[in-house]
C-alpha cells in the first residue's frame, strides 16, 4: 500500500532527524453525515439528526493495526486514536455530545477536533507519550 510505505519513510525520516511522532489512527467512516441538520430543524422539528448518520463499530480498520504494530515498534513515538470517544458502546456517532464533530463521513471538523480534544484532556485519556 502506497500510504503506508510513504507514511512510514516519512516517520523514519522524521525519527533520523531526531524528531518525535505520534501517529493517529483513521478516524470511523460515517456515511451521511449532515452538516446541515440542524438548520433544518427548524423546519422539520421532528427530524433526528444524532440517529441519521450512525455507524456500527466495526474491528479496527486494518490500516490501524498495522499503525499501531509500527508505532509500538519504533522508539521515540506512539499511536493515538478517537474511536473509544467516537464509538462508545459500539456504535460510531459524528457527534460527541451535542457537537458535530465531523466535517464529512471521513474527517473531523476543526471545531470537532478541538472538542475531542478538550474530551480526551477532561478524561483523563490523554497518552503517556504526550505528557
Amino acid at each position: 500500500t502506497q500510504f503506508y510505505e510513504a507514511l512510514t519513510a516519512t516517520v523514519a525520516g522524521l525519527r533520523q532527524r531526531g524528531k518525535r511522532t505520534v501517529i493517529l489512527g483513521k478516524t470511523p467512516r460515517i456515511e451521511k453525515v449532515d452538516r446541515e441538520c440542524a438548520r433544518k430543524l427548524l423546519k422539520v422539528p421532528f427530524l433526528r439528526c444524532r440517529d441519521r448518520a450512525v455507524a456500527v463499530r466495526e474491528n479496527d480498520y486494518e490500516i490501524n493495526e498495522r499503525l499501531r504494530h509500527y508505532a509500538e515498534q519504533e522508539d521515540g513515538g506512539g499511536y493515538f486514536d478517537v474511536r473509544n470517544l467516537l464509538c462508545p458502546g459500539g456504535r460510531c456517532s459524528p457527534y460527541y455530545g451535542n457537537r458535530l464533530v465531523y466535517f464529512d463521513g471521513g474527517h473531523l471538523s476543526t471545531v470537532g477536533s478541538r472538542v475531542l480534544g478538550r474530551a480526551v484532556v477532561e478524561t483523563n485519556a490523554v497518552p503517556e507519550f504526550f505528557r
